[in-house]
């Protein structure tokens, strides 16, 4: 009878190896180097050893019990983790203070409250949109459905009766979210507004606009309800972004975004702006960094991974290399001119604004397209 091949892997121990060595970071600019090599070296050793099984150990909770037990001092004295490469840890107020979150923390103080009800809605009722994006697709723009995949247009679900059943959350959310295709075109969308302007006048709406449409209902909407808004800006000159953002019009936009600014700015306020990097725009994101800064708006960028032509992350490595050196030099021009903004000739709130939009920026070069470098290697 053949004997079978077992192998038995220390789990932490090969994590630990592997993160020490490796500098990979995700696209959101967190460490799994760890990770990355922890399956990789999984792959090596059963492509070498070709083992019946493979088992996997992981210490239990509070570490290796049986071994203290025999030795009270066991692995007292050894030194602290070396990594190959330089990196600091924010602490959780860190990143709350600088605003740059993993996605999942937008919806972590939402729960469901003591009557059973959630306090957060977030709603995708339709993808009539008056953009076709070169990075957006036919699930998310009509005019893309239509024009580019040549497909139906997609059914709607929801109506009357969906506003209807609303009435019984709406007096117990504390954020409702407007998403997918333009909401600011949604006919539903206005309805369900003017419910909440009876039912919940205080509660908070956010909506995810390309900034390009205010009519009346849009001016209805801003009157009766209290709103946010994420404004999606992917060029900071009009060939750029209207390259980008098929059938938009720059000069609307900038005249739009300033209607939104100004009553936001009643409410101390201000838009949050939304930017993909891609192929076709990165030379400019030094440039949402100073509109946002002279708005004194939220500036935050997204990751872009389809289509995969314009995607950065997926670029040969020189050309990455390149991308990186020409941001370095952005982020050195930036901090330059931020010199002059100091604790004596500038408002606090404006002051850390301006640092937390240019933390952003920072983390944007040197965490997720060092990261993509490091990954391409």
């Amino acid at each position: 009878m053949k004997k079978k091949r077992i192998v038995i892997i220390d789990g932490l121990n090969t994590y630990l190896r592997n993160y020490i060595v490796n500098p990979s970071l995700s696209t959101n600019g967190n460490p799994i180097g760890g990770l990355k090599g922890f399956l990789s070296s999984l792959q090596k050793l059963s492509r070498e050893l070709k083992p019946d099984h493979l088992v996997i150990v992981w210490d239990g909770p509070g570490g290796s019990q049986r071994r203290k037990t025999v030795n009270k001092n066991y692995k007292e004295g050894r030194k602290p983790i070396r990594l190959n490469r330089s990196v600091k840890l924010l602490s959780e107020e860190e990143n709350i203070k600088n605003k740059v979150w993993p996605l999942a923390m937008a919806y972590d103080r939402f729960g469901v409250n003591e009557n059973g009800y959630p306090t957060l809605l977030e709603l995708e009722l339709s993808n009539e949109c008056n953009l076709e994006c070169l990075m957006c697709d036919g699930f998310l723009s009509s005019g893309i459905r239509k024009n580019r995949d040549k497909l139906p247009k997609l059914p709607m679900h929801y109506n009357d009766n969906f506003v209807e059943q609303l009435k019984e959350y709406i007096p117990h959310l504390e954020e409702l979210r407007f998403n997918g295709g333009e909401p600011f075109l949604h006919k539903i969308v206005h309805k369900i507004c003017m419910l909440v302007s009876e039912i919940n006048p205080k509660l908070q709406i956010n909506f995810a606009t390309n900034g390009l449409i205010y009519n009346k209902r849009v001016k209805e909407i801003l009157e009766k309800c209290d709103i946010r808004m994420n404004i999606s800006i992917d060029g900071f000159t009009k060939e750029t972004y209207e390259k980008i953002r098929v059938n938009s019009d720059w000069e609307t936009l900038m005249k739009n975004f300033k209607i939104f600014w100004k009553y936001l700015l009643k409410k101390n306020q201000a838009p949050s702006v939304m930017v993909n990097p891609m192929r076709n725009n990165w030379w400019e994101m030094k440039d949402a960094v100073r509109f946002a800064n002279k708005y004194k708006s939220n500036l935050w960028y997204n990751t872009v991974h389809h289509p995969s032509h314009l995607a950065l992350h997926n670029l040969p490595i020189e050309e990455l290399k390149d991308i990186h050196r020409q941001l370095k030099k952005d982020l050195r021009e930036l901090e330059e001119e931020n010199k002059y903004y100091t604790s004596s000739n500038t408002p606090r709130d404006y002051l850390e604004k301006r640092m937390a939009n240019i933390g952003k920026f920072k983390m944007f070069v040197n965490n997720q397209v060092v990261g993509w470098i490091n990954e391409s290697r």
